[in-house]
């Protein structure tokens, strides 16, 4: 612990710079001697367990594009917001490094909360959410930042690429239901509604049979009773169709219709002929 708060104070033998500063979060002597005696005599709280952790090392960066735009007030801010998000109830002391491009701040974080056997060890999954917690913070707060944002980012690719993946899956369902079936389901529904505008808009067996014919359906039989229609080079039953009741009694109901005008239509073919026999007689 000493070592790691000694190298954050340090800063590989760089010393402060102008506008760096120290964050004593829960350290009783604001000093980097209280500090490491106090990371020590909490540590004593913590449960002795295998691969145990006596103190975090984690680090908040900013991209070199942004350092025009930081100052001393927003790295506090977001440090203070680290640590609240992070780990409000441990000792953490904080220092930030201005000597490089990418700003930065270090963060030695007790292993347990302050005075407790309490661990503070996050898995991948929570500390992922505190990160994109904070990294929000900074968006709302600091939008100017933006190359400084990363996680967001990959969170909005992530978002992306599953909507592609998610609509790529629906557009092969289709294709393998085409293959299966030949769009076969697609085909049934024209059917559906051409058979049903021709019944609705037909007066007799006969209109509704010459009004199929004109949209490419023609009636079919099976054993002498008129089943359904023939669509293309497919056949469909009335009952395929979900319209058996419906049509078949519709059907059934004109069918006289088409009788009563196929027998006109005789009675005036034999008129015709007995007018051009008396005719002939005359001659």
């Amino acid at each position: 612990m000493g070592k790691l708060l000694r190298y954050i104070d340090n800063d590989k033998g760089r010393g402060p710079a102008d506008d760096a500063f120290t964050i004593y979060h829960n350290i009783p002597i604001p000093s980097l001697t209280g500090a490491i005696l106090a990371f020590e005599e909490n540590d004593e709280f913590r449960k002795v367990r295998k691969n145990g952790v006596s103190c975090y090392h984690e680090i908040l960066s900013f991209h070199p594009k942004d350092k025009h735009l930081l100052t001393r007030v927003i790295l506090e801010d977001c440090s203070e917001k680290y640590i609240e998000t992070r780990c409000p109830n441990a000792l953490v002391y904080a220092r930030a490094h201005l000597h490089d491009d990418h700003w930065h701040i270090h963060f030695a974080i007790s292993g347990t909360e302050y005075r407790s056997s309490k661990t503070l060890r996050m898995d991948d999954a929570t500390f992922e959410k505190v990160r994109y917690e904070i990294e929000s913070y900074q968006v709302r707060k600091y939008p100017e930042l933006e190359h400084s944002v990363v996680y967001l980012k990959k969170e909005r690719r992530k978002r992306k690429d599953r909507h592609q993946e998610d609509r790529n899956t629906r557009k092969e369902r289709v294709r393998q239901m085409e293959r299966r079936t030949g769009s076969k389901e697609g085909e049934k529904t024209q059917a559906i509604t051409l058979v049903r505008e021709c019944l609705q808009q037909s007066q007799s067996f006969l209109e509704f049979e010459h009004r199929l014919q004109s949209v490419g359906m023609q009636l079919y039989q099976y054993r002498g009773k008129t089943t359904g229609i023939l669509f293309g080079k497919r056949k469909y039953r009335f009952k395929t169709l979900d319209m058996d009741k419906a049509i078949i009694r519709e059907l059934e109901r004109n069918k006289t219709n088409r009788e009563q005008y196929q027998n006109r239509i005789r009675q005036l073919r034999i008129m015709q002929d007995a007018k051009a026999n008396q005719r002939d007689r005359s001659r």
